[in-house]
């Protein structure tokens, strides 16, 4: 126990009186507690994305039957991508979808879930997150709009959704979010709307504004720059940008996201006529560093995301 106290950054102070130890602590944390329970809330910060990155199987929560139905283009990305695990739909009424049985709840699936992707209107998220709970899914990816980026009421709806993903001791990326990615060949996780696949490369990137986001990887694209990862935040009420820079930190396992998270973020605002080759420039030139760069406004080819991004 004594051991304990002492990894835990308290020394402790012993005596011995007539045979019998007196054991004293001190009531005020030291620097170096202070610095071990830091420590200590990294560590779990970091193990507690591990599953956003590396689910181990996903269910879609709101898929469309309609083959060009938005959340129905998440679905297949997942397919398309070569996800290595597997993936269900849940639908209220469907059998299957893309022919691939469905499941009218996350609790009528029969094996364990690791990651949700939730994107049913707004008023519906919180009813799905309690299943997803009782289903033991340790994190949901939530792209339904309609929280605290629109009014009173949808600042309310944000709230109890925390409150709700707290009490559950679960993590949530979103609301309002467009989703993320993470290209690594043993993986293979594309969670999100946009229409393409991503050339995988060594750039990461992450965005609160979905739009943004969107642009930043179209541009990568165009300038034949790979994706290692891809996080957009959203509305943010949970997983915030620092906890994933604490992911980048904390992780060294693998040469992208982990290596280097924060890489281009956001399209330059001083440059509005940045250039491709410029771009290619800047990355290779940050080999080893972060770059954050606000938005603006530029000039690329437009994006083919299709209506109906935002789920409310």
């Amino acid at each position: 126990m004594l051991e304990v106290f002492r990894k835990s950054g308290f020394e402790p102070h012993i005596s011995w009186d007539e045979g019998v130890m007196r054991v004293e602590l001190p009531a005020t944390p030291s620097e170096k507690a202070l610095a071990q329970a830091e420590a200590r809330e990294k560590i779990a910060t970091v193990a507690s994305l591990d599953p956003f990155f590396r689910p181990q199987s996903i269910a879609v929560v709101g898929i469309d039957q309609h083959a060009n139905g938005l959340v129905r283009r998440v679905f297949e990305q997942l397919i398309r991508s070569g996800f290595h695990g597997p993936v269900y739909p849940v639908h209220p009424s469907a059998r299957s979808i893309a022919a691939v049985r469905a499941f009218p709840s996350v609790t009528e699936i029969p094996d364990e879930i690791e990651m949700a992707i939730l994107a049913v209107p707004a008023k519906q998220v919180l009813a799905e997150l309690d299943a997803c709970a009782a289903a033991h899914v340790r994190v949901v990816l939530v792209l339904s709009a309609g929280f605290e980026e629109t009014d009173a009421e949808g600042v309310q709806r944000h709230n109890t959704l925390l409150s709700k993903v707290r009490a559950h001791g679960m993590r949530m990326v979103g609301p309002n979010c467009i989703g993320l990615l993470n290209t690594a060949p043993d993986i293979s996780l594309n969670a999100t709307v946009l229409p393409d696949p991503v050339q995988p490369g060594r750039i990461a990137v992450l965005t609160q504004s979905g739009a943004l986001g969107a642009t930043a990887l179209d541009y990568l694209q165009v300038a034949d720059l790979g994706i290692s990862m891809f996080v957009n935040v959203g509305d943010k009420a949970d997983v915030s940008s620092n906890d994933l820079l604490q992911r980048k930190h904390a992780v060294a396992d693998l040469a992208a996201l982990e290596d280097l998270l924060l890489r281009v973020s956001w399209l330059i605002k001083e440059c509005p006529e940045i250039s491709a080759l410029e771009l290619q420039s800047v990355s290779v030139r940050t080999a080893d560093r972060g770059v954050a760069v606000r938005g603006g406004r530029v000039s690329v080819r437009p994006l083919r995301l299709g209506a109906g991004l935002a789920l409310s």
